[in-house]
């Protein structure tokens, strides 16, 4: 039983930094859809419309990027894209490596935050590249023998 107790705790505690990493790539929709839940909240008043609306609206923000970026083919607006992404995601890796992961000294702990904007950076900014659907150069082979 205390396996079983053991093996769902790490279940649990990998499931919530997998979510927590994927809203620090995606933070710019998750920073859209945050303020757009505490707007509709002080408006509406319904947690649950809030809720609804803040989805929706950080989702179009997400899908919005993706279709530029996809229809877009000139590099220099494609980066500029890909940086829109990539900065606010390294910010916030930044500030939650700092926070997460005190280190003895001062020094370190900045290091470490480095490395964890870094990664979350790279990670935003090749996701964003990973979701458009650019259409790859086919190379058609004849089969037929001549």
């Amino acid at each position: 039983m205390i396996f079983l107790d053991t093996f769902f705790l790490m279940l649990g505690l990998g499931v919530l930094c997998r979510v927590f990493f994927m809203s620090l790539v995606y933070a710019l929709p998750t920073a859209v859809g945050l303020t757009t839940l505490f707007a509709a909240y002080n408006f509406i008043g319904s947690v649950i419309a809030a809720s609804l609306i803040a989805i929706a609206a950080g989702t179009l923000t997400l899908r919005a990027g993706q279709y530029a970026f996809a229809t877009v083919r000139a590099p220099l607006p494609r980066l500029a894209i890909k940086i829109l992404f990539a900065i606010p995601a390294a910010i916030v890796g930044y500030n939650a490596t700092l926070d997460f992961a005190p280190a003895p000294s001062d020094m370190w702990s900045h290091v470490f935050a480095i490395f964890g904007a870094i990664s979350v950076g790279v990670t935003a900014y090749t996701r964003m590249n990973a979701s458009s659907n650019d259409p790859q150069p086919q190379h058609i082979v004849s089969t037929t023998g001549g």
